[in-house]
């Protein structure tokens, strides 16, 4: 199980991080709430109809034919460590104490 916690930490860190540093201060909390909300949110619907989606045209794998349930997983992996090109996006210190 760390390594799927690992992934939605990555997943829910870069944009958290980004919206943290270019929100206003006295709106940040209800931002924040809102934005996590979408993030969960589309996570859970979003990430079954992608999935459904990828195994109807790509993979073809069925409940009781499980040969290429390594290809979903390596699929699920890289998706997963897509979300690392984002790291670019995050400011540094420098940059934030330029804006403020």
């Amino acid at each position: 199980m760390f390594p799927l916690g690992c992934g939605i930490a990555v997943t829910h860190l870069v944009p958290l991080a980004v919206l943290g540093k270019i929100t206003p201060s006295h709106v940040e909390a209800t931002i924040f709430a809102f934005a996590t909300s979408v993030i969960k949110g589309s996570r859970s619907i979003g990430g079954f109809c992608f999935a459904a989606l990828l195994n109807y045209l790509f993979i073809g794998m069925t409940a009781s034919d499980l040969k290429k349930l390594y290809i979903a997983l390596f699929m699920m992996m890289g998706f997963r460590l897509l979300v690392l090109t984002y790291i670019w996006m995050i400011p540094t210190l420098e940059e934030v104490k330029e804006v403020q």
